[in-house]
């Protein structure tokens, strides 16, 4: 993406302490992984096209893929003017590292990870209550022949509790989750794709806490819309 583009827009990562290769590396596939699945999300659903649909339908749902796998092929089918940019880097402690992107991918990225960053606790007390959702039904992996007319009405409508719940957490307007329920077919495969959303956020929250880098805050009132 042209970093002068008026849809694009910088993410400013602050860099410190001591790094080894294994920490850049970590930051690197966080940050790849992370805006594949923010770029997608915060896409209108419309605007999303078959092919990537149903590869989000298919793997949230029956998780038969592995993860790098299908957040790999997730960010591939990014347009190539829209994928991640390196703006810019300054490696001197301090120093940075300044990413370009799609304005409503980079917005959400920093909004999630930052708003980890404040509620931490409260954040991955959500994340254990939703696995403890998943195990509790065994759907983590579900079932290979498993439906969602296997389920009961109360199990669905739980799930979709959850979504609003954890996607406030996350940083996400209310017709930002309904967007997502939409993109995924149901709420239990949006339940895991907020997952995998906030592990990413939680790698990058860990570097933080080590003392390596600073991620942006969000501002009140700040929420992941996306663009329209």
């Amino acid at each position: 993406m042209d970093i002068n583009d008026p849809n694009a827009k910088r993410f400013r990562l602050e860099l410190g302490g001591k790094w080894e290769i294994d920490d850049l590396e970590e930051l690197v596939e966080s940050l790849r992984t992370s805006y594949a699945y923010f770029y997608w999300v915060t896409l209108e659903p419309g605007n999303v096209d078959e092919t990537t649909k149903t590869l989000i339908v298919r793997h949230f749902w029956s998780q038969r893929w592995q993860l790098e796998q299908t957040a790999s092929e997730l960010y591939r089918r990014i347009p190539q003017p829209a994928r991640l940019q390196l703006a810019s880097m300054h490696y001197a402690s301090p120093g940075w590292i300044e990413l370009a992107g799609w304005v409503g991918a980079i917005s959400a990225m920093a909004l999630c990870a930052g708003k980890w960053v404040k509620v931490v606790d409260e954040g991955f007390t959500l994340y254990k209550k939703v696995r403890e959702y998943f195990d509790k039904r065994k759907l983590n992996p579900p079932p290979p022949k498993f439906n969602l007319d296997d389920m009961a009405a109360s199990d669905i409508d739980e799930a979709r509790h959850l979504c609003f719940e954890y996607g406030r957490e996350l940083g996400f307007s209310k017709k930002k989750i309904e967007d997502m329920i939409s993109l995924t077919g149901n709420p239990i495969s949006t339940l895991r794709l907020m997952t995998n959303l906030a592990v990413e956020a939680r790698r990058m929250v860990k570097l933080e806490s080590a003392g390596k880098l600073r991620l942006p805050r969000p501002q009140a009132g700040d929420q992941a819309a996306g663009p329209q």
